[in-house]
């Protein structure tokens, strides 16, 4: 699949994971293996991206320390960059797909819809009916003509008298490196100048940078580093996606009041 095709998947709400085979000739990778992981934080920048895992992976015990939860991120565009951001130390590693994995492959999975977006402002009916069926929730974000952010949705709100709702994403934790566009390709670039081997991991003190928007119907929303100021952006553009309804996934209402 060309990378034009995946943006446009994405862009249409499809869903990612990678499905990888971690190099056998390292020994950290034996027993040979196929891994996958899911990626459902997206960083768009024209037409390249990263995908990003949740924060929570634990490498294999040691026996001499706690290990730290990380996120991985995968590149399309960027020549096979995989970034680790490990935020409880400040630390972000830069590495080579290409020196990690015998092979990796992106699967593209069209299995979410639009159900709302800002061009159609008003019209809320696909929107309700995907939250008065807990259906599972992303949006897709632009604050300039140029990025775009894919993320899970944790809380949606709609008010039952008016074609109003909050949307609030769950929080993602990139490298900071991968939202400065201005630094990106150039330290990816001295990167892969310095790099001895394919293999080899660079060491970075960029931090992560929790990504959260609260986005609102009337073109507004906040994110992370605007929860202690009472202040409000107008975002370029948003959509919102629900999860496809699965012919083979029966839905059971049960009333119960508490």
């Amino acid at each position: 699949m060309h990378n034009s095709d995946i943006l446009n998947s994405i862009m249409n709400g499809a869903s990612i994971s990678g499905i990888m085979t971690p190099d056998p000739s390292l020994p950290s990778n034996q027993p040979a293996h196929d891994e996958t992981y899911k990626l459902p934080f997206i960083y768009i920048e024209k037409d390249n991206f990263f995908a990003q895992t949740y924060n929570m992976h634990r490498p294999i015990r040691n026996g001499k320390a706690y290990s730290s939860f990380q996120s991985f991120s995968y590149s399309h565009g960027y020549n096979d960059a995989m970034v680790i951001c490990i935020p409880d130390k400040n630390q972000t590693l830069l590495a080579s797909m290409r020196g990690r994995y015998s092979k990796f492959q992106w699967i593209v999975r069209h299995d979410y819809e639009v159900v709302w977006q800002d061009s159609e402002q008003d019209n809320m009916t696909a929107l309700r009916e995907a939250i008065l069926n807990g259906r599972d929730l992303k949006i897709m974000i632009s604050e300039d003509a140029n990025t775009w952010c894919v993320l899970p949705v944790d809380l949606a709100n709609i008010e039952q008298d008016q074609n109003q709702f909050v949307i609030r994403s769950e929080t993602g934790f990139p490298s900071s490196l991968l939202l400065n566009t201005g630094k990106l390709k150039e330290t990816l670039k001295q990167a892969q100048a310095t790099r001895i081997t394919e293999d080899t991991i660079i060491g970075t003190n960029y931090p992560a940078a929790p990504t959260y928007y609260c986005c609102y119907s009337d073109g507004s929303y906040y994110h992370y580093f605007d929860e202690i100021r009472p202040i409000r952006r107008k975002y370029k553009q948003l959509k919102i996606f629900a999860r496809k309804h699965s012919e083979s996934t029966k839905t059971f209402l049960i009333d119960k009041i508490v």
